[in-house]
């Protein structure tokens, strides 16, 4: 089937808030949108599945990292071929979702960056160049050698990158390809993590080469423009402010931005907070002027926030994008996943969800159709836990943007935020507006 372009349909709005319906490879799509990004099988699977049972058409949009899009859609693609004694996929809801939903495949870059990079190392034909780093960073084990020989190694990489345009040209048509072969709606670039100078010119050259690429390909598939973000960037203005002037002389529909590891809920974060408010409300007014897409990955405590000014789709992981905190192989890891809280907007443990509940009378404090099915959290098993807690975070995403997106016509929207924050754990986050 013919990727049919994108368009982009004004909606309603007052002042700088507003909300688009998207048309793409003939899916549609309101804004504010959440988009899940799951970690695991098991992650995916839950998507899904929600999806087959509720209708929840503010969090119709996927996105899968590069490094996990093997195990989740290409599997899944796989098993799908194989049909029940009626006919049917036995994956039927996948087939649905991936129908309905936007998917989106991160390049994930910062992986090579960052102690990641054995999470490539599974993937069946990378790119020549991402295979060489690779391989050569999998040689070392110890923690010490491996910093230095990142950086070096790294350094080699990325100059390899820039001054040769055939290997830049190649590296991102072979990862285009995999991203088309994953059933990925918009192209994304795989542009490394932004942490100087150097490494912002270079994502503006595999920006404006990713361009090229998209146009070999027999399709009228959008390729985005991704600017990814080391944390501390948000502390260098000039960087920041170089962005949004690309961003307003870009001819992209899309663009994807992505903080890394960035929580602006703290008490000495007061300056990233009033950069990133101007970030929120550049792109808002750029978006107005211009109908422009952006989307947020990994938007941590920041999603909400952002989905009222400056993106229009922003996405998370169920545990809200704190994975760095702890590794999934460590023993200690608690298997109790962590639940959402509507009301503070923060995730809590199993301890503190359980003593909210009997406070509550053994009931938890939200209408979302898994928690009102619910009679007594104490005595879920860890599999009923964790399977309701993803199923709850949905469905608690979705109603945030429903409320976002229903406020605006009343002109309601900016007050709603504020006083939302307040009323949370994300009280420093009302600095934002």
């Amino acid at each position: 089937m013919a990727i049919k372009p994108l368009e982009i349909i004004p909606q309603q709005e007052n002042g700088l808030v507003k909300s688009f319906e998207l048309h793409i490879n003939e899916k549609t799509i309101i804004t504010p949108n959440f988009a899940i990004r799951p970690s695991s099988k098991i992650d995916f699977d839950e998507f899904y599945n929600v999806k087959s049972k509720y209708r929840l058409p503010f969090t119709s949009s996927l996105v899968i990292r590069y490094t996990d899009a093997d195990k989740l859609i290409k599997a899944n693609l796989n098993k799908s071929k194989q049909t029940t004694l009626f006919g049917t996929s036995i994956k039927q809801d996948f087939i649905n979702s991936i129908n309905k939903d936007i998917i989106l495949v991160d390049p994930s870059m910062e992986y090579l960056y960052y102690k990641g990079v054995e999470k490539f190392s599974s993937i069946d034909n990378l790119p020549n160049l991402i295979d060489e780093y690779v391989n050569s960073c999998s040689l070392l084990k110890n923690d010490e050698y491996f910093n230095k020989y990142k950086n070096e190694k790294y350094g080699e990489f990325l100059s390899e990158i820039d001054k040769n345009k055939l290997k830049r040209f190649n590296m991102i048509r072979e990862l285009f390809k995999a991203q088309l072969e994953f059933k990925a709606d918009i192209l994304i670039p795989p542009t490394p993590i932004i942490d100087s100078k150097r490494t912002f010119n270079l994502s503006h050259t595999i920006n404006k080469t990713s361009k090229e690429v998209a146009k070999t390909f027999d399709s009228d598939i959008e390729c985005a423009t991704y600017y990814l973000l080391k944390s501390n960037i948000l502390k260098n203005e000039e960087i920041v402010n170089d962005i949004i002037r690309n961003i307003e002389k870009d001819n992209s529909k899309v663009f994807v931005l992505k903080f890394k590891y960035v929580n602006l809920n703290t008490e000495n974060t007061h300056r990233e907070r009033e950069i990133y408010s101007n970030v929120m409300k550049d792109l808002s007014y750029i978006s107005k002027e211009s109908n422009k897409i952006f989307i947020l990955l990994e938007g941590g405590n920041q999603i909400f926030p952002s989905a009222v000014l400056g993106f229009d789709i922003v996405s998370s992981s169920y545990n809200g994008d704190v994975d760095y905190r702890r590794s999934r192989s460590d023993d200690n890891r608690n298997p109790w996943g962590y639940w959402y809280s509507p009301e503070h907007m923060i995730y809590m443990n199993r301890e503190t969800v359980l003593r909210i509940s009997h406070n509550n009378g053994n009931t938890l404090p939200c209408y979302c159709p898994i928690c009102s099915s619910i009679k007594n959290p104490e005595f879920l098993s860890i599999d009923e836990w964790n399977s309701h807690r993803r199923i709850h975070y949905i469905h608690s995403r979705h109603e945030e943007m429903r409320e976002i997106h229903e406020a605006i016509p009343k002109g309601e929207s900016l007050i709603g935020v504020k006083d939302k924050l307040q009323r949370s754990q994300l009280k420093y986050l009302g600095d934002l507006f």
